[in-house]
């Protein structure tokens, strides 16, 4: 319960007009950076009166109880100057969820931060990892120290950061690793899919320093989709399709990931900047066929720019089959054959596709993979998530979901949790994309109809998405210009700024 003295303090919070807390809404909507957003967000909280919440530590979505005793015991271990036992407490208890600290309804309440107890906290276990790590005691030689940072944080796991495809709208991928990124919360380990694996090579291939620039107007290499134009672009893509079995030019895509990756590998890419790049390509032929997750472990010599392509490919029939290529020894290019013999990734599909496939057999095989994807996989062909905490024992995923239609099934944030019709409105594509799915499996709809109405919605320990609208549905499949990329950067920052608090408990 709120003491009486919280209630009293109630009492003294200067009444918010309705036009100041539209002024600040509207403030924090256009935002232009994490600080202005960041201020003003601390505004409306004292507006509101969230501050008294943050400052009371008594709630039931949490042991606040547990919180208290182990903070007030790692300040006195500090104090006292206990490394042995600040370490063994720490080693016992450094668990990204204790007592319920990251449950996200501590984070519906004020637009930004959560209880004070528990930010203290956090703040305080950071504070005596870098004490262990800078003091001297004669019970705890250097190897020691490393032992025990090793053990700890293999315990503790790693998080990763997953970007979920979206053609036009994973631009927006983007934005959320900006502002991870300038806050020192960008993952070392990075997957993605479709366009998402574009975004997610082109982050990984550049270090700290580097990775600013990619930010920046011209940033990106774009000239191969400005080489193409925009006229008769709607007609140019039906004939494409009519005549081929896809609208689009894979080798268009190509010299654009190409231009800004380069021939790099995943092999080179990671003993560059130490940055972990999984892709992840779509494929129903079973646990025996090439990996699903190419990274440096997996798929060491392909050419990053061909696997991203490739995911692309296997995702979307819009492409035709695109093949994984692979560096040699003497630095020539090859097919990549790891199981003996040539494979092409198409939409659905790990072996190649006739040259004489219909339009309506490529979207079918699309449809196949997709509603493969929602089954449970078998315990030989473990989900690509799984395979990352297999490989690099992930155990913590900030999904970064950009899909057109599995975007909107997920409330974003603060007020869309306290809004009653975007509660409603998801509710209803939940049960929509439900229904649909035991319609196919029942054999009463094409699976197409369940794979592209029903997408399988991947979601994360923390899961971003961006706040669509309608005019944004029109150039879906456009070809991307430095406006678009400045569009969607903002929008992508903007949608991870609400989430930040969340994140960095959980980090």
């Amino acid at each position: 319960m709120i003491s009486a003295l919280s209630w009293a303090a109630r009492l003294f919070v200067p009444a918010a007009t309705p036009s100041d807390l539209d002024r600040l809404r509207a403030a924090l909507d256009h935002a232009e950076s994490y600080d202005e957003w960041k201020r003003t967000a601390q505004q409306l909280d004292r507006k509101l009166g969230n501050d008294l919440w943050k400052e009371q530590p008594v709630s039931n979505d949490y042991d606040h109880k547990l919180i208290y005793y182990r903070l007030a015991k790692m300040r006195n271990d500090r104090a006292l100057h206990h490394v042995l036992n600040l370490m063994f407490g720490l080693r016992s208890g450094l668990l990204r969820n204790l007592g319920g600290i990251s449950d996200p309804r501590l984070y519906c309440t004020s637009y930004i931060g959560t209880k004070r107890l528990i930010q203290e906290y956090t703040r305080e276990v950071v504070a005596s990892l870098d004490y262990i790590a800078e003091c001297s005691h004669p019970d705890l030689p250097p190897q020691a120290k490393l032992d025990f940072f090793h053990e700890t944080r293999q315990s503790f796991g790693n998080s990763a950061l997953i970007l979920e495809g979206g053609a036009t709208f994973g631009l927006y991928h983007m934005g959320v690793v900006k502002a991870l990124h300038g806050q020192k919360l960008l993952p070392r380990i990075i997957s993605g899919s479709a366009v998402g694996a574009l975004i997610a090579a082109l982050v990984c291939i550049h270090t700290d320093d580097e990775l600013e620039t990619i930010f920046q107007t011209n940033g990106i290499n774009l000239s191969a989709f400005e080489s193409v134009g925009q006229s008769g672009n709607l007609r140019r893509k039906i004939t494409r399709w009519l005549k081929y079995g896809h609208p689009l030019d894979v080798k268009v895509l190509e010299a654009c990931v190409r231009s800004n990756v380069g021939d790099l590998t995943f092999d080179e890419a990671y003993h560059k900047t130490r940055r972990i790049l999984n892709i992840t390509i779509p494929s129903n032929q079973g646990p025996h066929d090439a990996p699903k997750v190419l990274n440096y472990l997996t798929a060491p010599n392909v050419l990053i720019w061909s696997a991203a392509c490739a995911s692309t490919a296997a995702t979307y029939p819009l492409y035709p089959q695109v093949p994984l290529l692979a560096k040699e020894t003497d630095g020539g290019i090859t097919k990549w054959s790891p199981a003996g013999r040539d494979i092409t990734w198409v939409a659905g599909s790990s072996s190649p596709a006739p040259s004489t496939a219909t339009p309506w057999a490529r979207v079918a095989s699309a449809a196949a993979a997709l509603a493969a994807s929602t089954t449970p996989t078998a315990a030989g062909d473990p989900s690509p998530h799984h395979r990352l905490a297999e490989l690099f024992n992930v155990n913590h995923m900030i999904v970064s979901q950009a899909g057109a239609l599995a975007a909107p099934m997920v409330l974003r944030g603060w007020r869309e949790r306290h809004s009653l019709v975007a509660r409603l409105a998801s509710a209803v594509l939940m049960e929509v994309r439900h229904r649909t799915a035991q319609a196919a499996a029942m054999g009463l709809i094409p699976g197409i109809v369940s794979a592209w109405v029903a997408p399988p919605t991947i979601t994360g320990d923390v899961t971003i998405t961006p706040d669509l609208a309608i005019d944004d549905y029109k150039n879906l499949f456009a070809n991307p210009t430095e406006a678009d990329m400045a569009y969607w950067i903002k929008k992508g920052e903007q949608s991870t700024w609400p989430l930040m608090s969340l994140i960095k408990n959980r980090c």
